[in-house]
């Protein structure tokens, strides 16, 4: 069975990973925990969540939604080194160009998959990404 965490950043720009709460009032934290034992329930900016995908780069780096990656799609036409975006729709988790729009594929169709930021802490990391750039 896939492991089900979130990812989320905190207002003083940590990073933290655990299981998701959503609250009346709008605001989620994510709850983490050390040795099985409930370590923090950490407010964390809801723009920021992220859900992992079940897969992990070739470093070993977990990969969640909002992550840029860096790959290589090896389809029958081409074998193209590409930088995406990690996004969720209803089937799955897609890879999108800078652009948003679709390009290549599922995330599980990229090969060589690397980690090399998010779109929230390393935006830059698209530029040159957008399809005719």
């Amino acid at each position: 069975m896939r492991e089900i965490k979130f990812r989320g950043k905190r207002p003083n720009g940590e990073w933290v990973v655990g299981d998701l709460n959503h609250y009346i009032d709008g605001h989620v934290d994510i709850v983490t925990y050390h040795d099985n034992v409930r370590a923090c329930n950490c407010m964390v900016d809801p723009d920021t969540v992220g859900q992992f995908t079940g897969l992990k780069d070739k470093n070993g780096i977990e990969i969640y939604e909002g992550d840029i990656v860096k790959g290589v799609y090896k389809l029958s036409y081409m074998i193209e080194e590409v930088i995406c975006i990690v996004m969720w729709d209803e089937s799955g988790y897609w890879t999108f160009r800078g652009d948003r729009d679709f390009y290549g594929g599922y995330l599980s169709d990229l090969n060589d998959i690397e980690v090399i930021g998010n779109i929230h802490d390393n935006v830059d990391l698209l530029k040159g990404a957008a399809k005719n750039e």
